[in-house]
């Protein structure tokens, strides 16, 4: 289910609201996604979507894995759909990102509920490429 897409153990990076609709899924046979943002393009552009919802994805990640070397493991109740065996800890809670969202702009927001709910990270659209 996790291979191929933008849908993982620990972050399901997407548009819209449904978890399974509108992710990146046109990975290559070694699971590489290359979307190249084009800036002249507007942000909602769809290569630029699958972009935004790759870097999503893989930084999502990255931070999950920072944290894990600090404890955030499923007993201290991290967001993980499958524990990995560990009978005591809840799963079924990957942290959805949703890329471009509405109704803001230029910001985001994280919600996060008790273990075994999973937490929603809102990235805005930024219309703003050059802050001053």
């Amino acid at each position: 289910m996790w291979s191929g897409s933008t849908i993982g153990n620990n972050v399901v990076a997407h548009t819209g609201t449904s978890l399974l609709d509108h992710t990146a899924e046109d990975a290559d046979m070694n699971l590489t996604f290359d979307y190249l943002y084009d800036a002249s393009l507007p942000a909602t552009d769809l290569n630029n979507l699958d972009a935004a919802r790759v870097n999503a994805w893989y930084v999502g990640n990255v931070v999950r894995d920072f944290a894990w070397k600090y404890g955030f493991r499923p007993l201290t109740f991290n967001f993980q759909a499958d524990t990995l065996q560990d009978k005591w800890a809840r799963g079924d809670d990957p942290v959805p990102i949703r890329v471009q969202t509405t109704p803001g702009v230029n910001d985001a927001v994280f919600t996060t509920p008790p273990d075994g709910s999973a937490g929603v990270l809102k990235l805005y659209v930024w219309n703003k490429a050059n802050p001053t």
